[in-house]
């Protein structure tokens, strides 16, 4: 097969004519990137081995799916999220089964440097919007130059740096509310060097072996021939197999038993966090800071690092009062900010002017709602847990399953933005929203879904609420598609802010020609 033909040629040979060798291709690109992922969530490798054969079994099952110029990898990265975290859970419930029996609950101290980084890597990258992630997996898992990454997202190069940078941001936002403190240029640099791994020998070659013939051929029957071949090279023992079958069948029969057990699996989760998140408290790493500031000064009064942290302690002092005096431009949940979320905001904090001043607040603004949304994000899958998807009717209904909980006046600024079944939706689709945002000329707003949540500039459409919009529009007009944004102000389920339908109505004429339109509703 053709080395250079890019992913999509090689996906379209193996939809038109069952090409083994373009998806064996496909194979030898992705293995290492999907590998690295799935190891870093499930740990061992023969589990990270098992999860990359299904992630590519659903890239078989999937390929029509994937559309055209829609780059593969951050496809690939998002099914590997997903796999690994049905394999963790089914773990989880095993785990938590034995140690009931044992009368055994250890807890592990966490390890240092990229240890602390792997383990939150791909929550943190899941959590990102789409560019945000697909610019990450481009120019961090592939090694891709700006200029390339821009080419895959239709960007010039200087947007694709700035896509990149704030994506970072974001991702150090993620690992500082997890009390990893690691500056943006860290991050780069560790998925640079750590994110892929090379995947273990032979397991290309499996995989693609195990490539079903046939788009249409029987899966379960595939499925029995690939684990099949694993068997003969050792790659999986029959005994594990029997225990895994055995064990899905005890699971069909005791549904209930599962559903309390996810439950329990969540809320002993989100317990451990806050401990760890307890244990290195900002309060007692300020303590620890002003003690070696006075031993310093002790030691030499005239040392130039002791006026540098005098002026970060300064700028935090002054950050605070900024908050305090500025209730407009503030919101509840800068509560939940800890003393150490103030220091690290405060680090590089500038205030000589208004707009610097508003950025900075709305930075603040950002880190303290994510808190909010990690909250919301966990009671949101708990919930869907216990009522079999179901999703809640009122925010309120969440208020139970908040591990912390949130005070009324935060929980009051969000709002269900979807409601029935959440299989209906897309996999990242915003269900819980941010009622309003403040500051509009430089804040966001939160939208929150099962796979984590994102910050949505003010003018931002996303594109699940277009499709619905557009559908919508021609359910009412017998099927006849909309004409112009103008068409489908109308039609949206939440209202526009002033600046996003300033720049919804300039879309181009192009975005709402009947191909594109047809591609949008199609393609979901």
């Amino acid at each position: 097969m053709n080395s250079a033909a890019t992913d999509h040629e090689l996906l379209q040979a193996y939809l038109r004519v069952h090409s083994q060798g373009a998806f064996a291709e496909l194979v030898r690109r992705h293995v290492d990137l999907v590998y690295s992922a799935a190891r870093r969530q499930v740990g061992a490798e023969h589990a990270a081995r098992e999860v990359a054969q299904l992630v590519f079994l659903d890239l078989a099952r999937h390929a029509a799916r994937i559309r055209p110029g829609q780059p593969l990898a951050p496809w690939l990265h998002v099914v590997t999220r997903r796999r690994a975290i049905d394999h963790i859970r089914q773990e989880a419930r095993r785990v938590v089964r034995e140690q009931r029996a044992a009368g055994i609950l250890a807890m592990n101290e966490p390890g240092t440097d990229w240890s602390h980084v792997a383990p939150l890597l791909d929550a943190a990258i899941a959590s990102l919007g789409e560019k945000d992630r697909t610019a990450v997996v481009l120019r961090y898992f592939q090694n891709r130059g700006l200029r390339e990454v821009g080419n895959a997202m239709g960007l010039s190069d200087d947007a694709a740096q700035k896509r990149v940078g704030r994506a970072l941001e974001k991702l150090r936002g993620y690992f500082l509310a997890r009390g990893v403190t690691i500056t943006a240029a860290g991050i780069a640099a560790e998925m640079s060097a750590r994110a892929v791994q090379t995947a273990p020998v032979g397991l290309a070659a499996a995989i693609g072996a195990a490539t079903p013939p046939v788009v249409g051929a029987s899966i379960s029957g595939w499925l029995a021939g690939a684990l099949g071949r694993k068997l003969a090279v050792g790659a999986l023992s029959a005994a594990i197999i029997g225990g895994t079958v055995v064990e899905l069948h005890r699971h069909g029969q005791h549904a209930a038993q599962i559903d309390a057990l996810r439950r329990e699996e969540c809320a002993l989760g989100q317990h451990l966090q806050e401990l760890g998140r307890q244990a290195k408290s900002a309060e007692q790493r300020t303590a620890d800071i002003e003690a070696r500031l006075e031993q310093r000064r002790r030691e030499d009064p005239a040392n130039e690092l002791d006026t540098e942290v005098a002026a970060w302690f300064a700028r935090v002092t002054q950050l605070k009062r900024l908050a305090a005096e500025s209730p407009q431009w503030s919101v509840p949940e800068f509560r939940l900010l800890t003393e150490r979320d103030w220091f690290e905001l405060a680090r590089d904090a500038k205030f000589d002017t208004d707009q610097e001043r508003r950025t900075l607040l709305g930075t603040v603004r950002n880190t303290a709602r994510q808190i909010a949304g990690r909250r919301l994000q966990g009671a949101l899958v708990a919930y869907l847990d216990e009522h079999d998807g179901l999703l809640p009717a009122a925010i309120s209904s969440l208020s139970s399953y908040l591990q912390p909980t949130l005070d009324p006046d935060i929980l009051a600024r969000y709002v269900m933005g979807a409601q029935g079944n959440v299989h209906q939706f897309d996999p990242d689709e915003r269900l819980i929203l941010e009622h309003t945002v403040v500051d509009e000329a430089y804040g966001t707003q939160l939208g929150i879904g099962r796979l984590g949540f994102e910050m949505l500039e003010a003018t931002d459409v996303p594109k699940a609420d277009f499709r619905r919009a557009v559908e919508a529009f021609a359910a009412a007009h017998a099927d006849r598609l909309p004409q112009s944004p103008a068409d489908l102000l109308p039609f949206f389920t939440q209202p526009l802010s002033p600046r996003a339908q300033e720049a919804f109505l300039k879309k181009p004429a192009s975005d709402f020609a009947a191909e594109t339109l047809g591609k949008l509703l199609t393609n979901h």
